[in-house]
């Protein structure tokens, strides 16, 4: 199914809600409706993802354009949390993958935190 018009605005509406929750005042956070870049890691359930340049302080955060039927508005604010604790916590992923940690070893850590973030902030 492809994204509506109100599930975009409303994902808009979430990142900008989660960045500012967060602190993110420093960064220009962009939503983006836009399948996930080449580059970026994918599977099947991937409906957002996010993109960091550090050295600019812009971050585009992407909403797939193409949902899966039922995709609820609960499972798309949970996603906007987890893309803007992707872009929080890139400048670290950065810093340990430089000190020889593999994408894999630094990437579980970084998901670790998030779903604990998520489970704090809507529960299991």
């Amino acid at each position: 199914m492809r994204t509506t018009a109100a599930q975009f605005k409303y994902f808009q509406g979430r990142v900008k809600h989660w960045a500012a929750k967060y602190g993110l005042h420093n960064v220009r956070v962009y939503a983006v409706m836009e399948p996930v870049p080449d580059d970026e890691e994918e599977n099947d359930e991937t409906i957002a993802w996010a993109l960091y340049d550090v050295e600019n302080s812009i971050a585009k955060i992407g909403l797939s354009p193409m949902l899966e039927d039922g995709t609820s508005l609960p499972t798309i604010d949970r996603s906007a949390l987890h893309e803007v604790w992707e872009v929080m916590l890139w400048p670290m992923r950065e810093l340990l993958q430089a000190r020889g940690y593999s994408f894999e070893q630094v990437n579980a850590q970084v998901h670790d935190i998030i779903r604990r973030v998520e489970n704090a902030q809507f529960g299991f």
